[in-house]
């Protein structure tokens, strides 16, 4: 029997059962959500579950977890408890959401402007940058920051790609937004350009900073859909 708290996972109704180095298919049955049940032949030595983690932002404040348990009963099994504790500790939860104006340079595409929007509950802490990657062919990206307390570095290349960075500062509170912005030469809003050549914008957060961040979706973005079409309108209001 398997336990786990179904507000944050889906398991695949199919599980494969591993014995010798053999699969078979076994079908699992649900009594309530969270709580199944599945059928297994003796000498068993693996079972493996196929599970998908839910995208809770922005409603991730759950409560209480439900821990994980897998427990195996039978003649032919011995009763083996496999729980999965929770550790609970304090947290000052923070996240980040990304937009961007997007352009044209030459056929690349480049963002004139970014915004780092602060969606709380807690401040973004000091320390967070704001990477920037295009092609290297494209025209030369020079960033600028319209905040005091963040600072535009210089544009850099390698290999195939040019970049910019910008660090933050200070802590941007929650419900405020910085705007960062980027002058290309001959770029041009609105305008289409390859698949194959476009910029990333993404939030880069030191290891010791990433246990409070929540879980966005918008810590990196591109101006192309999911399944990679490009955006019929490069705005910050089409991309939010």
């Amino acid at each position: 029997m398997l336990k786990y708290d179904s507000r944050l996972f889906v398991v695949s109704p199919v599980v494969m059962a591993e014995r010798a180095g053999a699969l078979m298919h076994r079908e699992l049955s649900w009594s309530e959500p969270g709580t199944c049940r599945v059928s297994v032949p003796p000498n068993i030595e693996w079972l493996h579950f196929g599970v998908q983690a839910l995208e809770l932002y922005p409603h991730e404040n759950l409560g209480t977890v439900i821990a994980t348990s897998l427990t195996a009963r039978g003649k032919d099994h011995a009763s083996v408890p496999t729980p999965y504790p929770i550790t609970i500790a304090p947290a000052a939860p923070w996240g980040i959401e990304l937009r961007a104006d997007w352009a044209s340079a030459d056929g690349y595409s480049v963002p004139q402007v970014i915004q780092l929007l602060s969606v709380g509950p807690n401040a973004v802490p000091a320390g967070v940058k704001v990477d920037v990657l295009a092609s290297a062919q494209a025209p030369t990206m020079r960033g600028a920051s319209s905040w005091k307390h963040a600072r535009a570095n210089g544009s850099t290349r390698r290999n195939t790609q040019q970049g910019v960075s910008f660090d933050v500062l200070s802590a941007v509170p929650g419900g405020q937004s910085v705007t960062f912005t980027l002058a290309t030469p001959s770029a041009r809003g609105g305008k289409r350009f390859t698949l194959n050549s476009v910029a990333l914008v993404s939030a880069d957060v030191p290891a010791h900073l990433r246990s409070n961040a929540r879980a966005t979706g918008r810590e990196s973005i591109a101006p192309v859909t999911r399944s990679g079409t490009e955006l019929t309108d490069f705005s910050i209001a089409a991309t939010a």
